[in-house]
């Protein structure tokens, strides 16, 4: 028979095991520990035309994109998948235009800004309109995203373990979270959670080191 003292330390293992585990399973089954050393605030660094990423959706699923072209301040990138989109430098910040099967063809503006996420460091917030219409929403939206730096974790995806400053977003509809990695100058984990409807949660991970 165990002893009080066995049985109060058994305990704690379990209830520690059962917090890692749930840990886990809101993330996505991201492992994580402490940065190998804290990082400084970081400025994104734009990409060259030529720029590809092979990424890994939250189903399995494997797809690459290319960045194509560059207009000003406006990184338009295609996939294999037969979508294309554009990003801002800061990739963090919503598609101001997208063309693809899941979302169909839109446009969206960010509005009412407050705050700025970079240069990434912890503490930094964000808050602003995402204002957007689609042919699958043609009466569009209009929602307030608060967007903070909450963290520098050291993360374990498909295309090694990188340090990363954890950023996560929310909206009345989703909870966005994202590592950034300075090494690679990108988001190397994403997941967008559906608060009120599970079966629309989407996400990706890096499946491989981008090449230029």
């Amino acid at each position: 028979m165990l002893k009080a003292s066995q049985l109060k330390t058994l305990s704690v293992v379990v209830l520690a095991s059962i917090i890692v585990a749930a840990c886990q399973a809101s993330s996505g089954g991201l492992k994580t520990e402490p940065v190998s050393a804290p990082m400084p605030a970081f400025s994104v660094k734009a990409n060259s035309v030529g720029y590809t990423r092979t990424t890994k959706n939250h189903k399995g699923e494997t797809a690459t994109s290319e960045l194509v072209s560059i207009e000003g301040d406006l990184y338009n990138f295609e996939s294999s998948t037969g979508a294309t989109w554009t990003n801002y430098a800061n990739p963090i910040l919503p598609s101001p235009k997208w063309s693809g099967e899941d979302w169909g063809v839109g446009t969206q503006s960010i509005e009412e800004v407050e705050g700025a996420l970079f240069p990434l460091e912890v503490g930094n917030t964000m808050s602003f309109y995402v204002v957007g219409k689609s042919t699958k929403w043609p009466d569009g939206w209009k929602d307030k995203r608060d967007c903070e730096v909450k963290a520098q974790e050291r993360i374990s995806v498909e295309a090694g373990d990188f340090d990363a400053f954890k950023v996560v977003c929310n909206d009345e509809w989703r909870a966005r979270t994202y590592y950034f990695s300075p090494e690679v100058n990108d988001i190397v984990w994403y997941r967008s959670v559906h608060k009120k409807n599970p079966d629309r949660n989407t996400g990706w991970e890096l499946s491989s080191l981008p090449s230029t």
